[in-house]
Formats: C-alpha cells, sequence, structure tokens
C-alpha cells in the first residue's frame, strides 16, 4: 500500500463576500490561508482520493470539473475521486452566486471560480507523486462538547435547523438559550468560588486573632462542603501558638504559593 498526501492553498483575495450567513459580509483581509489538502490510496491495482476544501460546500459543478483535470493529468477514474468541504463560514463562496439568502447579490470573481478546480487538482496531483509505502491504522476517541444539534423554533410551531429566509418567524433558538444557560453556570461557578474563597479569609482571621499558627496553610489541608458553603481547616500537626506577625505572614505566603502551584486557573 503506497499512500501520498498533497496540499493547495485556495485563499481568495480580500473584498470578496463570506458566505455562510444570513447577510453579505466582505472579507477584510487574510488571518489564516484556506486549504485543499488531499490524501491518496494506491494498492497496486486501483488508486482512490479524497479532497477536503475549506469551503463552505462544493457543488457538482465543481467536483466534475477537478475530476476531469485530474483523470486527464494522472489518469485516476473520475469515480475514484471525492471532494467535499469543511463546511467554513468564512470563506468564499465556489460557485456563480443566485438568488437564495445565502448567495444573494454576494460577489465572487469568475475568474477565481476558473481556477479554483485547479488548485484543488493540484493538491492531487501532489499526493500522486508523493506516495511512500505505508501502514494503515484506524484509532477513534470520544470527543465531548465539541458540537450541539441547532434548533430553530419556528412562530407558525414548527422546528427546523436552518430558517433560511425565515429569520422574522423565529421564536426562540436553543443555540442562544445554551449560551446563556453556559453563561449563568459559568457564573454560579465563580460565586461559588469567591464565597469559598472569603470563608478561607474569615477562619484565616479568626485563627490568626487567638494566635493559632497552622503551619502548613495549603488546599490539601481544607475540606470543602459546597452545599453548605464550609470550609474545615485539618491537619494541624506543624501548628503552634504564636503573636508574631511574621509568622503569621508566612501562613499566607504558604496559602498563596499553594494557590499559584495547584490553583492558578481559579486563582
Amino acid at each position: 500500500m503506497k499512500i501520498g498526501f498533497g496540499k493547495s492553498i485556495i485563499t481568495a483575495p480580500a473584498g470578496f463576500s463570506l458566505v455562510g450567513y444570513f447577510v453579505d459580509r466582505r472579507s477584510i483581509g487574510i488571518m489564516d490561508n484556506l486549504y485543499s489538502t488531499s490524501i491518496l490510496f494506491d494498492d497496486g491495482e486501483n488508486i482512490c482520493c479524497f479532497s477536503v476544501c475549506d469551503l463552505i460546500w462544493v457543488d457538482k459543478k465543481l467536483v466534475k470539473k477537478v475530476r476531469e483535470i485530474v483523470n486527464k493529468k494522472i489518469g485516476i477514474k473520475k469515480e475514484n475521486i471525492f471532494i467535499h468541504a469543511t463546511h467554513t463560514h468564512t470563506g468564499p463562496l465556489s460557485n456563480i452566486p443566485d438568488n437564495s439568502i445565502y448567495q444573494k447579490n454576494f460577489y465572487v470573481e469568475k475568474s477565481y471560480l476558473g481556477i479554483l478546480p485547479f488548485y484543488i487538482a493540484g493538491s492531487i496531483i501532489e499526493a500522486y507523486h508523493k506516495r511512500k509505502k505505508a501502514k494503515i491504522g484506524v484509532g477513534i476517541e470520544k470527543v465531548e462538547g465539541i458540537s450541539f444539534n441547532r434548533r430553530y423554533y419556528l412562530k407558525d410551531g414548527r422546528v427546523v435547523t436552518n430558517p433560511f429566509n425565515q429569520i422574522e418567524n423565529i421564536l426562540k433558538s436553543e443555540k442562544k438559550e445554551k449560551k446563556v444557560e453556559d453563561k449563568n453556570k459559568a457564573e454560579d461557578k465563580n460565586n461559588l468560588l469567591n464565597s469559598i474563597f472569603k470563608e478561607i479569609g474569615n477562619l484565616i482571621g479568626k485563627m490568626h486573632n487567638q494566635n493559632i499558627i497552622h503551619g502548613d496553610l495549603t488546599t490539601s489541608n481544607m475540606i470543602v462542603n459546597s452545599n453548605e458553603k464550609k470550609i474545615y481547616f485539618i491537619d494541624f500537626g506543624l501548628s503552634f501558638f504564636s503573636e508574631k506577625i511574621e509568622d503569621k505572614a508566612v501562613d499566607l505566603h504558604l496559602l498563596k504559593r499553594a494557590l499559584e502551584s495547584k490553583h492558578l486557573k481559579k486563582y
């Protein structure tokens, strides 16, 4: 088995419409390039390849043109060439705009559309010429929290994943509600942390007012009852009595270092 990889830049110039929204947004510069990335498999008898393009979609006309170019250049069967898009919402149109809500009055140069299939085909041709012996392995892992099912609730009772030209009929959106819910959860967590830190400060004040020096004041020696929002200090094995401000300051300094080393993000 031989495998090859290829990559071509397909970034459109600044000023083109960024497709994927209900309004026409124009790019004002390039932060990151868009690519056509290809992988090619050759088992000695058949060759097939897969190309992924940083575009919102690829239509039949574009796919047909790429297949024709690749077939003519390196002889791969057209039916063995597969092309799909990453569905980026910050890329150009890959076709002449029509009158749909996503494309009406959007701007893209025909010259860019004319050369685009050659760039995509170029990534496949590069993969073909970079074939090397390789072994294939498969891995799988579950990743939580990177996507959600988008639902729009319309005034007429329907639930759709994309309202197209019915923006004025949107009653509510699960996407927005999820953002609010996540924000509320984050605020609740921050409020809990603030109350815990305040309680720690109060307990240290009471302890030091009695001239008790803990001696090992770290979060490992604290028990949190989150339901009652109470803190309990434990392990007084190194504790002692002292009226010296320096000894009390050492307690605070040790706690500060413990927070910085173990709880930096929260601290």
